[in-house]
């Protein structure tokens, strides 16, 4: 190994959180949108900020919705491709969950530099690459910066028509609920970080 090649540290040791874990609690981003400009101008703007639904949806003149939604987080894993693969997933997840189509993504990407190597950088973007690959889609493009933790997810972009899309809050009593995934996976995720499981985790 060169000298001086960054010193290899595990994701999670990086990061003082993991992926949603990181996120800001529901009570500190209330209070810190509640100023936000109003989008009542916006009459195109059929889903904005008041909902905290997964994502911004915009109709156009001839019914088709854009669906535009940024996910990212610090790593849950160490692995740098499973990373880039989990981070990738759960940012499209949100474009599915409007009742849309991806079309398109950017990367976002933040990495402490001397801490992480770009050989493993370059893994994280493969993974999410993979991810967006399999959807049928490009990564078009991104943005990133010398951060004191590692980051990493997409700007994902959809379309949707406009009857298929679908906001959290007009779930009604008898509606389907689908689980895309076990419940307790983020408490799973918290207590490998902090050491307290015994046995390995694979990804399946």
């Amino acid at each position: 190994m060169s000298t001086d090649e960054p010193r290899i540290v595990p994701l999670t040791q990086l990061a003082h959180g993991g992926g949603c874990g990181c996120k800001l609690s529901p009570a500190v981003l209330r209070e810190l949108i509640a100023a936000a400009p109003a989008t009542a101008a916006f009459p195109q703007l059929l889903v904005g900020n008041g909902s905290s639904d997964d994502a911004a949806v915009w109709r156009q003149e001839d019914g088709t919705c854009i669906i535009a939604t940024t996910d990212f987080f610090m790593p849950m894993v160490d692995d740098p491709r499973d990373f880039g693969r989990i981070a990738a997933t759960n940012a499209l997840s949100d474009i599915y969950a409007m009742g849309g189509r991806p079309v398109m993504a950017l990367a976002v990407l933040g990495m402490p530099l001397g801490k992480v190597s770009v050989a493993d950088t370059r893994r994280i973007l493969e993974g999410g690459a993979e991810i967006c690959a399999e959807a049928g889609i490009p990564v078009a493009g991104g943005h990133s910066i010398d951060a004191a933790e590692p980051i990493y997810g997409l700007v994902a972009i959809g379309t949707a028509p406009e009857a298929r899309i679908r906001r959290n809050d007009t779930a009604r009593p008898g509606d389907a609920l689908i689980l895309t995934k076990g419940l307790g996976v983020g408490l799973y995720s918290a207590a490998y970080r902090q050491g307290l499981l015994e046995g390995a985790i694979t990804m399946r």
